[in-house]
């Protein structure tokens, strides 16, 4: 009996150790996913940064349009 005791004892702490392997590798999958969303939001938000910074550069590099006389109203311009 001692004996059945001792090796069922021993199948669940394997079953045991095979569970907590299994769940340390999943453990470090989900990091490595979390971390790989996180690289990739910081990289859109720098390019979309980077969009911003450009659309203002070249607005700012334009000469504002010159006001259209109809008759004697002024339309647009700055």
């Amino acid at each position: 009996m001692t004996d059945d005791r001792r090796a069922k004892a021993r199948e669940q702490a394997k079953a045991i150790e095979d569970k907590l392997a299994e769940l340390k590798l999943d453990l470090v999958d989900a990091g490595y996913k979390l971390a790989q969303t996180g690289d990739d939001l910081y990289l859109r938000s720098v390019q979309q940064r980077r969009e911003v910074i450009e659309a203002l550069e070249y607005a700012l590099s334009k000469k504002p349009p010159a006001p259209a006389r109809v008759g004697r109203a002024v339309i647009g311009g700055f």
